[in-house]
């Protein structure tokens, strides 16, 4: 689902299922780390539930509703990793908060409590800068066979400092944009951040907010 490097170590999120058999087999996903050089394998960290079907929560094709194969997720299920020299920052599930682990070792660091429902996740200048779903799936997300998607209002932007967890604005709502797919039902906001700046993009606008106060 998403790959990342940094200090000279690989991290990964990967299915582990066996390939030969269908999506009635629970998956087996996990967080790896592996030398970058050698490849020898450093740790894993088992992620209970990662799959199509916890992350969109979609009806079959009986509804009208284009189904749902073992393998879509979410086009931006990759910025659920980030590696920062020794420390590993991922979601540990579809609506997890952002855990921090120790890149060495794959032990918890830190969990950021008010990160439910993650997203996006990026590090900036020391802080984390993620988007948040709401926390109930919106009534309008399912897309119907040849229908633009509609947008689902209610994502949020936070910022913590990432050494001590502490939450230093958040901002919303905010409707983000949707693809054809079912397995996007809140939307991404295609999150990006530098130069003391964070960038998102909404159903209507790109939008620029202060990165040391959200405005």
């Amino acid at each position: 689902s998403a790959m990342v490097s940094a200090g000279g170590r690989l991290f990964y999120i990967c299915d582990e299922t066996l390939t030969c058999v269908d999506g009635t087999v629970p998956s087996k996903a996990y967080v790896v780390a592996r030398d970058a050089y050698s490849g020898v394998l450093l740790w894993k960290c088992p992620i209970p539930q990662w799959g199509s079907e916890v992350f969109s929560d979609t009806p079959d094709s009986a509804e009208g509703v284009a189904s749902v194969g073992r393998f879509t997720m979410p086009s931006h299920v990759g910025k659920r990793l980030v590696a920062v020299e020794d420390t590993v920052y991922v979601t540990l599930g579809p609506a997890a908060p952002v855990t921090a682990l120790d890149a060495a070792t794959g032990e918890t660091k830190r969990v950021y409590t008010d990160t439910v429902n993650a997203d996006e996740v990026l590090y900036s200048d020391g802080r984390l800068i993620v988007s948040i779903n709401p926390s109930e799936r919106p009534a309008n997300a399912m897309v119907l066979k040849g229908k633009t998607p509609p947008s689902v209002p209610g994502k949020k932007v936070c910022a913590l400092d990432a050494k001590t967890g502490r939450t230093l604005w958040k901002e919303g709502p905010f409707s983000g944009i949707r693809a054809g797919q079912t397995q996007d039902p809140f939307g991404r906001l295609e999150l990006a951040a530098g130069d003391g700046k964070v960038f998102l993009l909404t159903s209507d606008a790109i939008e620029c907010l202060n990165a040391n106060s959200g405005e």
